[in-house]
């Protein structure tokens, strides 16, 4: 039977309106940014089978006004007028392509302008608007291979990260410090990497940001819990060498002779680094399953990102019952009492996720950052003594 005009335009309508709910919608829930659009997207399809594409275009057209004037979340509603409100019309024009190479090259060539396009204005938008809700204030970066020779940049960076991306995230770091958005670098050096350690300050220097280095790098049970006390990184003096050299590098001579001396008492400067720190023979100290936690893709929560446990699953749990449960776990845990009559507990800050990644138990002594603390404080001593600072 042939479709009045009015039946075309009632069909349109229906749909049209519908599309605007699900993006409102998905608006309102927070979580529909690219669900919602991709839903709407579907809704042209039966009008571009029945009637073609251009009562297909056409209902693109309007939910795209539509969606721009009166869906509040813009991002939601771009991602369907830019990435996805017209894919139904592309994929059928590009099917009657008969080279399968050019209809791919087509498809990815417009997604990736649109993703783009559409992914970087609004990413900076959002910024923007965190910044004047006071949402955002400071924003950490990892920068385990900060260097300026290309080549070295690229084989350090993917290896320790898994993605050549060193000039984005140094671009997406100057950008945010234009933004005002305060950002610090956590750097980790490694065998890979140690080699900059001098220009990676420089690059932060360079950018205005603080950074904090550390030598240490925590077994990666997280992966494989067979992995107890075994990492790919320095041995305990390398890892001492290379943080007396970091305290050279970015203390003054004074300083670091100061900071020497306090060694040589058992103590500690006070250090704008975040310290995780506890009490030997004690429960933990720091902020882990007190008043800070970590969730895993998972969905299970953990007092601190370096624990496998305790663990509990906030899925199945809930998040309530699941937060109760680590604060009660963590309340058990004791550090290792072999500790607490060390002269150097409070240069050392051996704590909980050390001690369990390292020997796989919350009690027994870290051998390794035992052996780390005791050769850095003699290397310090050691080189202010001899005027080396």
């Amino acid at each position: 039977m042939r479709k009045t005009e009015s039946q075309k335009i009632a069909l349109c309508g229906m749909l049209g309106a519908l599309s605007v709910v699900l993006l409102l919608i998905g608006s309102a829930l927070q979580i529909g940014t690219y669900a919602a659009p991709m839903l709407a997207a579907f809704l042209i399809i039966p009008v571009l089978e029945e009637y073609g594409p251009r009562y297909a275009l056409t209902l693109y057209a309007t939910v795209s006004i539509l969606a721009v004037l009166f869906v509040p979340e813009t991002e939601l509603a771009f991602f369907y007028v830019l990435v996805m409100g017209y894919y139904p019309v592309l994929r059928v024009k590009l099917n009657t392509l008969k080279n399968t190479v050019l209809r791919w090259v087509i498809k990815f060539a417009v997604f990736n302008a649109a993703t783009v396009l559409e992914g970087g204005f609004f990413q900076r938008r959002k910024l923007d608007r965190w910044l004047k809700d006071g949402l955002v204030d400071a924003i950490s970066s990892d920068a385990h291979n900060c260097t300026t020779r290309a080549t070295r940049m690229q084989a350090a960076y993917e290896r320790l990260c898994g993605r050549p991306m060193f000039a984005r995230v140094t671009e997406n770091i100057r950008a945010l410090r234009e933004l005002g958005v305060g950002v610090k670098l956590n750097v980790s050096m490694t065998p890979y990497n140690v080699a900059d350690m001098a220009e990676i300050y420089r690059i932060a220097q360079e950018l205005g940001t603080p950074m904090q280095l550390a030598t240490y790098m925590f077994p990666p049970i997280r992966r494989d819990e067979a992995l107890v006390g075994s990492n790919d990184r320095f041995t305990a003096c390398q890892a001492a060498e290379y943080s007396v050299q970091w305290d050279r590098l970015r203390l003054t001579p004074e300083q670091f002779r100061q900071r020497a001396q306090a060694m040589k008492q058992g103590l500690a400067l006070p250090s704008e680094d975040d310290v995780c720190d506890g009490t030997p023979g004690e429960g933990v100290a720091c902020r882990a399953g007190r008043s800070a936690f970590w969730i895993n893709w998972q969905g299970g929560m953990t007092p601190c990102g370096m624990m496998t446990q305790p663990l509990f699953s906030v899925p199945e749990l809930g998040f309530a019952q699941a937060w109760e449960r680590t604060r009660a776990a963590t309340e058990r845990i004791r550090l290792p009492g072999a500790c607490a009559g060390c002269r150097l507990k409070e240069i050392c800050h051996a704590c909980a996720a050390m001690c369990v990644t390292e020997t796989g138990h919350f009690d027994t002594k870290p051998e390794y950052v035992c052996e780390m603390t005791h050769e850095t404080v003699r290397r310090t001593i050691e080189e202010a003594e001899n005027g080396n600072s």
